[in-house]
């Protein structure tokens, strides 16, 4: 198993930040607190073969 690193911006604050994504599912949704402000963020993506197909990231 390993993780993809991808960077994503947050939606309540717009600071960098880096998204850890277990490719073990191809679709996934879950909601993750912002590393930054402790705000939730809401994730919806998609992953193919080469990694991330589709990537939602919104205030949760």
């Amino acid at each position: 198993m390993y993780l993809l690193d991808t960077p994503i911006q947050c939606p309540h604050c717009w600071e960098s930040q880096t998204l850890l994504v277990d490719p073990g599912e191809e679709h996934q949704r879950y909601i993750q607190d912002c590393q930054i402000c402790c705000r939730p963020i809401a994730f919806e993506l998609t992953l193919d073969e080469f990694g991330i197909k589709w990537l939602n990231v919104d205030e949760a």
